[in-house]
């Protein structure tokens, strides 16, 4: 039986500074410029962690597209 090692990709400080940044108001791309990952990645972190929004989209009416 072989043990499989979980790659970390965020460490507890980093994912702590993108929340504190994200939260401050800091854009996804700048924070991926700082920890050095990708704007995705960064999204997909802030997601899990329950802090990220989505953009709302709406139209030219400002009505919610759909």
């Amino acid at each position: 039986m072989t043990a499989t090692t979980k790659t970390v990709n965020y460490t507890p400080e980093q994912t702590e500074k993108a929340k504190a940044e994200y939260l401050a108001g800091t854009s996804t791309e700048k924070i991926a410029e700082m920890l050095g990952k990708t704007t995705k990645s960064i999204v997909a972190k802030l997601t899990r962690e329950g802090v990220y929004k989505a953009k709302t989209y709406v139209s030219k009416t400002g009505e919610k597209p759909g």
